[in-house]
C-alpha cells in the first residue's frame, strides 16, 4: 500500500511536469508549477519555473527587436522615396540615429551663413533638454577628441558639415 501511494504521488508530480512541459512547448510560457517543499521534485518545478520565465523574457526582447528592426526597414523605405527632398532623408537620418542610440529625440542645427549664429533646422521627438550646453559643446569643437569620439559627459551634439544649401 505504501509502495502504490508513493507510486501514485511519483506519477503524479511527473505527469503535472509534462503537462507544463507540452504548454510551455506550445507557446503558452504563462503559468507555473506548483513548489512544494525542498526535495529534487521542488528543485525540478522551480528551475523549470525559472526557464520559463527566461524564456518569456528572451521572447519578449526578440519581439521589441523585431518591431525595432521593422521600423527601421520602413525608414529606409521612406529614405529610397525621398532621395530627392533632402530636408525628408535629414529627417529620417536623425529618426535612425536616435533609434540607434536610444535617445529619446534631436535636433539638428545649421549655421546661419549671413550672421554666423545656429539656427534649428529640425527637430525630431523629445528634444527638449538636447542642445542645452550646445554654446560650449560648438566652443570646445563638439567635445570630440582627435579620433573624433565624444568625450564622456558630451551633450550629444554630431556636428555635421554640408557643402550644399538645405531649404
Amino acid at each position: 500500500v505504501l509502495g502504490e501511494l508513493l507510486v501514485r504521488a511519483i506519477t503524479g508530480q511527473l505527469g503535472a511536469f509534462a503537462r507544463r512541459a507540452q504548454e510551455v512547448g506550445a507557446g503558452r510560457l504563462e503559468g507555473e508549477l506548483p513548489v512544494h517543499g525542498t526535495d529534487e521534485f521542488a528543485l525540478v518545478a522551480r528551475s523549470f519555473n525559472q526557464m520559463a520565465r527566461e524564456l518569456e523574457r528572451r521572447i519578449a526582447e526578440l519581439e521589441d527587436e523585431r518591431r525595432r528592426v521593422s521600423r527601421t526597414i520602413v525608414r529606409f523605405g521612406h529614405a529610397l522615396e525621398s532621395t530627392h527632398d533632402v530636408n525628408a532623408l535629414l529627417r529620417i537620418v536623425v529618426e535612425s540615429a536616435i533609434e540607434a542610440v536610444r535617445a529619446p529625440g534631436a535636433r539638428v542645427m545649421l549655421v546661419d551663413e549671413r550672421t554666423g549664429g545656429l539656427i534649428e533646422h529640425l527637430r525630431v521627438g523629445a528634444a527638449e533638454a538636447v542642445g542645452e550646453r550646445l554654446p560650449e559643446v560648438v566652443e570646445r569643437g563638439a567635445g570630440a577628441d582627435s579620433s573624433g569620439s565624444t568625450r564622456a559627459g558630451g551633450s550629444g551634439v554630431i556636428p555635421i558639415s554640408a557643402s550644399r544649401k538645405i531649404r
